[in-house]
């Protein structure tokens, strides 16, 4: 595999060989999915290949007693800004596929792990407000790390505990003494800690609930869907029913004709690939308001979700969860449910 050759990986075709005089051999990739393209040069190491999407990197996997593993490497792009970037993505396959095939680990996760297990609350503390001052989009305004700040005083005497030896329960019972002295503040600061608690190693906001997940995350809406359905006592639910209400709430906000359009993806003669600073920072203006025109129907999810600068609602006791119906036949595979139907149970 050449320089020449990974240029010419591309989204829209996909390699399917290579002709008698050793050209590549192209074909439309109507489906428009990643695919891979195994190095098989002599000399280069067992699985590497530069995975293409819309976003080139390499990757190397290897199967071990039946098993998949794969890990990246890194961006395609800033291999080849050297001039022997091919061999050291081989060099760094090759070392990885050793770690793989001796020990039957994803390296990547492991290592992820371990710094997540030797993380501070602190330290996680520290590294969240740096994102909510350095973040490229809204970044956090005075108001907001005001509260973050005082949350993170709160709790400065478990600044050098290891995030992996906090217990939930014992962050419960320590927020439950001043639950009736400050309660907005002891549910910010609950919020707050429990979420760099529990957060810190997570690498998907929406992980699979099954183990054997190949993506890792949440990837189809039927099962959600149904899920939902017999949760909220909806007889029928579909995507399409979202969007409608997704309209109507458009509707009742009075949103202007043009955002609504952009939004419904109805402004077909005008649609846009690109939006400048000033629409971008417009369309996510309306985002929120019509996110939390939604959340407010529901108490107990907007006290979840909601902003620290923004008020709690008054709110009762979460509903019970149904237990699952029993089913005949295979068993489906469950995933997080991540979509939120109001209902009047919430």
């Amino acid at each position: 595999m050449t320089l020449a050759n990974i240029k010419s990986f591309v989204l829209e075709k996909k390699s399917v060989g290579v002709d008698s005089e050793g050209r590549i051999i192209f074909e439309p990739n109507l489906r428009g999915e990643p695919y891979y393209v195994f190095d098989s040069a002599s000399g280069a190491p067992v699985g590497i290949a530069p995975k293409v999407a819309k976003r080139k990197t390499f990757v190397v996997q290897r199967k071990i007693e039946g098993r998949t593993f794969r890990d990246s490497l890194g961006s395609v792009a800033e291999f080849l800004q050297e001039k022997d970037g091919v061999e050291k993505a081989r060099a760094a396959a090759a070392k990885i596929g050793t770690e793989i095939r001796t020990q039957q680990i994803n390296p990547s996760v492991v290592a992820r792990k371990q710094s997540a297990a030797e993380l501070t609350l602190g330290q996680a503390f520290a590294a969240y407000r740096e994102h909510l001052t350095t973040r490229e989009t809204k970044r956090a305004n005075e108001a907001t790390l005001k509260v973050f700040d005082r949350c993170v005083k709160r709790f400065d005497d478990w600044n050098d505990r290891k995030i992996r030896m906090i217990d939930i329960d014992e962050l419960v019972e320590r927020c439950k003494a001043r639950q009736k002295v400050a309660a907005t503040a002891n549910e910010q600061e609950f919020r707050q800690t429990y979420n760099r608690t529990t957060h810190a190693a997570r690498k998907w906001v929406f992980p699979a609930i099954n183990k054997p997940s190949k993506a890792g995350h949440y990837v189809d809406a039927k099962d959600l869907l149904e899920q939902i359905r017999d949760m909220a006592g909806i007889p029928a639910l579909t995507r399409h029913d979202l969007r409608r209400s997704f309209g109507t709430v458009l509707e009742a906000l009075e949103a202007p004709a043009s955002i609504s359009k952009r939004f419904m993806n109805h402004d077909q003669s005008e649609t846009h690939n690109r939006y400048t600073q000033a629409e971008w920072e417009r369309m996510k203006g309306w985002m929120e308001r019509i996110e939390q025109a939604i959340l407010t129907k529901g108490p107990n999810v907007w006290n979840s979700l909601k902003p620290l600068e923004k008020s709690p609602l008054p709110a009762g006791d979460l509903p019970a969860v149904p237990a699952d119906k029993p089913r005949t036949g295979r068993p489906r595979r469950e995933y997080l449910v991540c979509f939120v139907v109001h209902c009047p149970r919430f």
